[in-house]
């Protein structure tokens, strides 16, 4: 922001501090700056929950904040010329992370006082005026007659803007509340492996599913060179096209899920520690896929993604309802525990 009103003083200046591929000429700099303002404007909207007005409302406080807090004893802190100056990355990065941790935990702790108190000084400013419309904005107005809940297309409150319910919206307010909730933390920090814990059956069903088919069979070769659109070929004969593509599905998921988590996941089986090859864990599950990403096996094929795949979530159920019994104060021996044998 403050690149895009030096604009209108230094514009080379302002431009030779942009480093982008390709270069931007001079008359682009107002627009380039200004595409990065927005978009970072739609990043605290997401991130928040919040109204682009508000998001501007709450940067128009932080500003406003930083200059009251700019008094001679500020301005006579020792601060080195290096990080003044802004011109290596380290002393930026250093700069960053101070100003983060000194503007902005106040304003982020007290998200919603500290919107409520801007748009009641915004309503006091007497050039607005006591205006109806202004209070309705603003959500400030005071609602005398009776709502009718019949016709709710009527009702001003009910278009305000109101951030989506999502994991994410949760976990922000969980973390702006001092309220205590250890369960529901519990929860949220393996949000995303609990995503792919509830295919397990799915995996389970398609595996089984395909070894009957082939009558456990199939040796390496075949593994390995044997696709899926050809599977879907054999199972449709089988009338169960419908079933396989489902439960195909969910085992796509569950790998979207957890292969990155994969890539640092090792095991013990028979004494050794085995882990999936790197090339294997960037693939995705597709209609070119072999089977053999299918079906579990100790090989170093794709068959061995298959095993640590079920194995890592069986582990990660186990973990977490230990960690739900710690926090809840419950028996972890009283609970269905997943023993994992490889047979």
């Amino acid at each position: 922001m403050a690149m895009f009103v030096g604009c209108n003083l230094q514009s080379q200046a302002v431009l030779e501090s942009i480093r982008v591929n390709p270069v931007v000429e001079l008359p682009e700099v107002t627009d380039f700056l200004l595409e990065h303002i927005d978009f970072d404007i739609e990043c605290l909207h997401r991130i928040l929950g919040k109204s682009r007005d508000d998001v501007i409302l709450l940067i128009h406080h932080l500003l406003a904040t930083i200059m009251e807090k700019h008094t001679m004893s500020v301005i006579g802190e020792s601060i080195p010329i290096e990080q003044c100056e802004l011109t290596k990355k380290d002393a930026r990065i250093k700069w960053e992370r101070e100003f983060a941790n000194r503007y902005l935990p106040p304003v982020l702790k007290a998200l919603n006082g500290t919107l409520k108190k801007c748009n009641k000084e915004i309503l006091k400013d007497k050039r607005l005026g006591s205006d109806p419309l202004l209070q309705l904005l603003y959500e400030v107005d005071t609602q005398v007659e009776m709502l009718d809940v019949t016709h709710l297309q009527d009702i001003p409150a009910v278009w305000g803007y109101r951030a989506c319910v999502s994991v994410e919206h949760l976990t922000q307010m969980l973390n702006s509340t001092q309220q205590k909730c250890p369960v529901l933390s519990v929860f949220l920090e393996e949000e995303s492996i609990l995503r792919a814990l509830r295919h397990i059956p799915s995996i389970l069903r398609l595996q089984k599913l395909l070894m009957n088919k082939y009558n456990r069979k199939l040796d390496k070769a075949e593994g390995t060179t044997l696709q899926i659109d050809t599977i879907k070929k054999h199972i449709e004969k089988d009338r169960r096209s419908e079933e396989f593509g489902t439960l195909l599905d969910d085992y796509a998921e569950a790998w979207e899920c957890v292969c990155q988590s994969l890539e640092s996941y090792s095991c013990s089986v028979n004494g050794f520690f085995v882990s999936v090859n790197k090339e294997h864990l960037r693939r995705q599950i597709d209609s070119k896929t072999p089977v053999s990403f299918l079906l579990p096996t100790l090989r170093t094929d794709g068959g061995l993604c298959a095993y640590m795949l079920l194995r890592f979530l069986l582990e990660r159920q186990n973990s977490f309802l230990e960690k739900y019994c710690q926090k809840s104060n419950k028996m972890y021996v009283l609970l269905d525990v997943y023993h994992w044998k490889y047979a």
